[in-house]
């Protein structure tokens, strides 16, 4: 039955799929604007969103609180230069 699954395309870490999506959406938008400062009215609801909850769960790992932030996540977002302080 797994294999029939997977054969098929399905996605057994749904999380971690969107969470790549994003941040290829993210590349994206970097490539057109040359930077990551993604506004909260931008077109893409979904990526904006996004973006600012990746500062929420950085500070919430910086404070040591439970999160979903990783040290991977944070080194990928490190690698497009990703504005982890939106406000100067």
């Amino acid at each position: 039955r797994i294999k029939r699954l997977t054969s098929i395309g399905f996605v057994w870490k749904l999380h971690r799929a969107t969470w790549e999506q994003r941040f290829a959406e993210l590349k994206e938008f970097r490539r057109n604007f040359g930077h990551t400062l993604v506004p909260s009215e931008y077109d893409n609801k979904p990526l904006a969103t996004w973006v600012k909850q990746q500062r929420r769960q950085y500070r919430m790992y910086n404070q040591g609180l439970v999160t979903g932030m990783t040290l991977e996540k944070i080194e990928k977002l490190n690698s497009i230069d990703f504005k982890w302080y939106a406000r100067p």
